[in-house]
């Protein structure tokens, strides 16, 4: 015969104990990838102050040579300079207080404080790194649209217009969103299939061939055509449109102002009775060589066949 009157969690509720684990779930964000490769002109801001840093410019209006004819003299050139000017006018900061008595009562085994303050760091951060992402919007150059799957033949195309502007291929990188690369990229089979790319002996996909290593500590996805592949949700989606880019460290520029990128910073504020954590970044960017960057268009759902 079975019981009708046991007892319920509710009947024991307050003898019934609860743990609280020393653990605490992070938030997690992309990898630092756009600030890693494109050009830094902090310091050159750190050492004079200012705002605004002025890049001379002789490549919008190059140098050209004439025919040289006998007993006549040389023909003089006197093209224009132009100059980019990157102005640093952005502040970004996160900021929180924890009272006395909140501080008092949190679980020491928690280190939340730690947690948060490293995070408001990260979120500021990030911040930089969408600021680059989004330059994308000023490119002149660009293969696919809204439509596009990427296939091997958007890739090749990207490569040739850069290589089309005589851009040192040796300091180039792709940067894709992780969508694009698991749903199209690496759904491409020349670039995973052994027989198909030519490679005797070898039956796995090529993630240590064509691709070279993964090292996803720095947002790293391999080496595609000779090129290192960055992988980052950074990468701007809009309008049904991942923008994802092939660039070459000089295409993009920045600074920040002070000792590092991040700043954090904490204080007593006795009006509080508590402590105040900040943490900023004061930064610009700006698109520096256009023509040494091509935008690749990608659709955000489609898997490529």
């Amino acid at each position: 015969m079975t019981g009708t009157n046991t007892y319920t969690a509710a009947d024991l509720q307050y003898v019934i104990g609860e743990v609280w684990g020393p653990m605490v779930n992070d938030a997690y964000f992309a990898k630092t990838v756009f600030a890693n490769w494109f050009l830094d002109l902090s310091e050159l801001l750190a050492a004079q102050g200012g705002d605004i840093l002025h890049i001379a410019d002789i490549y919008t209006n190059p140098l050209t040579s004439a025919a040289k004819s006998a007993a006549s003299e040389v023909t003089l050139v006197s093209p224009a300079t132009a100059e980019v000017q990157l102005a640093v006018n952005t502040h970004r900061h996160v900021a929180f207080v924890l009272e006395d008595l909140e501080m008092a009562n949190l679980t020491k085994s928690f280190n939340i404080t730690q947690k948060l303050f490293a995070q408001a760091g990260k979120v500021v951060a990030d911040d930089l790194e969408d600021a680059l992402a989004a330059l994308w919007s000023g490119l002149g150059q660009s293969i696919g649209d809204t439509g596009t799957v990427v296939e091997d033949k958007e890739i090749r195309q990207t490569i040739e217009a850069l290589e089309d502007n005589d851009t040192p291929m040796e300091d180039v990188a792709w940067f894709i969103h992780p969508t694009v690369f698991w749903h199209q990229i690496m759904n491409i089979a020349r670039y995973y299939d052994a027989q198909q790319a030519g490679w005797t002996g070898k039956s796995t996909p090529i993630m240590s061939g064509n691709f070279g290593d993964f090292d996803t500590s720095r947002g790293l996805k391999g080496v595609l055509y000779g090129r290192p592949v960055f992988s980052s949700t950074n990468v701007v989606g809009a309008l049904q449109t991942y923008r994802n880019m092939l660039a070459h460290k000089d295409a993009f520029a920045f600074a920040t102002k002070g000792d590092n990128r991040v700043r954090l910073q904490s204080e007593y504020k006795l009006e509080n009775l508590g402590q105040l954590f900040v943490a900023d970044s004061r930064y610009g960017v700006i698109e520096n060589y256009d023509t040494h960057a091509c935008l690749l268009n990608a659709n955000t759902t489609d898997i490529s066949s």
